[in-house]
């Protein structure tokens, strides 16, 4: 739409377009805050699709300039030129004339932040171009949960802080901060829309408003349908009963069909021209089945996207809670604004999203406490020790490495504290979860030193002041993803080393009993059948993502089949020692041959390897504790670690 400022669009059309007359248009704005998301983020784009089906409408998703590189109204200018864009082409670019469109019949959607910019757009549409437009006429405005506040802290903002999801007062601050004039307050009017300041044009169309009874946000929403209302404008609330913020990406949520039902008949009943259905267009429309494509206005696309295709239609997606589907949205969107195309990270913006939670000297309510202890702190290498409050006898030791692309998270990231926490309680070991340093700020092989040196600390320096025994000869190392890949070369390093390095202490010298190796992240420049059968169709890893992350993590100029990513016969070099390794797969993981070669390289080898199995597992299932296989894993964990003796141990 405009190449210089990065406006443009991805648009979804009905694959067999209705007979009786043209499609409607529906010109979408995404949420996130002013600051986030595009519209190629998997979500987004899975709701464009929904909203194109169930309407039956052309969607003409606009990807709008983010603050606070933009502030306002660099988005509401956005909007309108993306209405001007269409209205001077006469239709929306690229459908051919099999798709017709009736311009007439044009809606604003959009959700949160989105919505804000659907009622300034609508305003400054209806004042300045609807009665002069060529073709384009606003018939309609669907505001969904919009991002409305002000200096004021409402009764649901103050009842919901903290216990909603999404939203909460610290981000919304933050996000007025970063898109509203610098100086300015939350009382101002793009932020606060009041009677005195709307100045609502005559020619303001109709609103359907949508609120949900679980948002903070609401009680600013329902000030904002007040004061249409007042101000004579037509007005129609659809209200969600305790329903989250951003309900509506959640296909599985029945308000979720509801609300796409609730649109379809505002739309239809705010289009200028009833419709004329021959009985041949009803049959055909009935067969087709409401599938829609997509293209892009020009293409411009986003490293962890996961955009969809046609045939993600007809992929085998994972039945998740939606709590989990929340979850994996903040962890795959955070992801995706901070991961830069140039192959840095936004630590910043990163860092803001990452919740962050603190050690504790005080028991939990499972009797589990936690201490930072540091390592190295002029590279910044700590770790976070989780220990029961009494033990009987001396504990196994599990060093745990978290995953992330060897480029986000931290053993302070709440999910993975919680994880911990969890592994102290259920496996009865004092566990340590390792702070290693990321890429691409240190490559390769920054990471694998790091947990080596935490290795060599626990054996020179062991876990002074820990309240209950440990038995340093008993020493496990676990990870995830990249933490999982950490592990298995920072095994073969210890075990490699550990004939050539006299004691520092022969009463406390450290073992290593056994290797646990949870959805291993690896690779190579091969394509494998599972990440082409899989991609973009499972959530967390696409193969774009994952390209994009070895190129982070591996010495520069290095391909794929580095051995860091691509372990084989051939380069695993795999001493004598190297301990029993358990290697847990999962069958919606686009990563799992990967994992299973891995485990053939270890069986070829003679080492004792054990593969665990979860046909129904996406990658990094264990984060929630709700989904049954995450305690199956658990068991599994403690039954490999009971098994292991004496022999195993690798000194």
């Amino acid at each position: 739409m405009d190449a210089p400022r990065g406006i443009w669009a991805r648009v979804f059309a009905p694959a067999a377009a209705a007979a009786d007359r043209p499609l409607p248009v529906v010109v979408y704005y995404h949420g996130g805050g002013f600051a986030l998301f595009s519209p190629a983020i998997g979500p987004f784009n899975g709701v464009c699709r929904r909203l194109c089906a169930a309407v039956g409408a052309v969607v003409v998703s606009v990807n709008y300039r983010l603050a606070p590189e933009h502030r306002w109204p660099a988005a509401y200018d956005d909007g309108v030129d993306a209405l001007r864009f269409i209205d001077d082409a006469g239709g929306v670019p690229g459908l051919g004339a099999g798709v017709p469109v009736d311009l007439a019949s044009c809606f604003l959607a959009g959700e949160s932040a989105g919505g804000n910019i659907v009622h300034h757009v609508a305003n400054r549409w209806a004042a300045r171009w609807q009665a002069s437009a060529k073709a384009v006429r606003v018939a309609g405005i669907l505001p969904v949960q919009p991002y409305f506040g002000g200096v004021e802290r409402t009764d649901s903002e103050l009842r919901l802080e903290g216990v909603a999801p999404v939203v909460n007062l610290k981000r919304s601050d933050f996000s007025w901060t970063a898109f509203l004039p610098v100086g300015a307050t939350r009382d101002h009017p793009a932020a606060h829309v009041t009677d005195e300041n709307a100045d609502l044009a005559d020619e303001f169309p109709p609103t359907f408003l949508v609120i949900g009874g679980f948002d903070p946000l609401m009680d600013w929403q329902r000030r904002y349908g007040d004061v249409l209302r007042r101000a004579g404008k037509e007005v129609q609330v659809a209200d969600f009963p305790g329903m989250f913020h951003g309900f509506y990406g959640f296909p599985e949520l029945p308000e979720a069909t509801k609300v796409l039902q609730d649109m379809k008949a505002f739309v239809d009943s705010h289009r200028p021209t009833p419709p004329h259905k021959p009985a041949a267009a009803a049959e055909q429309q009935r067969h087709t089945g409401g599938g829609c494509d997509s293209h892009t206005i020009p293409t411009a696309t986003s490293e962890m996207e996961g955009a969809g295709t046609a045939a993600e239609d007809t992929a085998r997606a994972p039945a998740l809670p939606w709590r989990v589907r929340l979850q994996l949205f903040g962890l795959v969107a955070a992801a995706g604004v901070t991961m830069r195309r140039d192959g840095t990270v936004n630590r910043f913006v990163f860092n803001l999203l990452d919740r962050r939670a603190r050690a504790s000297a005080r028991p939990d309510r499972s009797g589990v406490r936690s201490a930072d202890v540091d390592v190295d702190a002029s590279r910044g290498l700590w770790a976070r020790v989780f220990s029961p409050s009494t033990a009987e006898a001396p504990l196994p030791v599990l060093v745990y490495f978290h995953g992330g692309a060897f480029v986000m998270l931290s053993a302070a990231s709440a999910a993975y504290d919680a994880m911990c926490r969890r592994f102290c309680r259920d496996l009865g070991a004092v566990v340590v979860s390792v702070n290693y340093r990321l890429a691409p700020e240190h490559r390769c092989p920054a990471a694998y030193d790091d947990g080596e040196d935490v290795l060599r600390y626990l054996d020179s320096t062991g876990l002074p002041g820990l309240a209950v025994p440990v038995d340093f000869s008993r020493c496990f190392l676990a990870g995830d993803s990249a933490g999982a890949n950490i592990v298995l070369h920072v095994a073969r390093r210890w075990a490699a080393s550990s004939a050539a390095r006299p004691p520092p202490n022969p009463s406390r010298r450290l073992g290593l009993a056994g290797a646990v190796l949870v959805q291993p992240y690896m690779g190579g420049e091969e394509r494998t059948d599972a990440e082409l059968r899989l991609d973009g169709k499972v959530p967390v890893v696409t193969v774009r993502g994952s390209d994009w992350a070895w190129r982070a993590f591996l010495p520069e100029g290095a391909d794929r089949n580095h051995p860091a990513a691509h372990v084989t016969e051939n380069n695993a070099d795999l001493p004598d020692g190297f301990p029993p390794a358990m290697v847990v797969v999962g069958g919606l993981d686009p990563l799992q041959d990967w994992q299973r070669r891995y485990a053939e390289v270890l069986r070829r080898s003679g080492k004792a390897v054990r593969v665990v199995e979860f046909p129904e597992a996406i990658h990094s299932f264990f984060f929630f504790p709700e989904l049954p296989d995450s305690g199956k894993l658990v068991k599994e964990m403690k039954a490999f670690m009971d098994e292991s003796n004496a022999s195993d141990v690798v000194a």
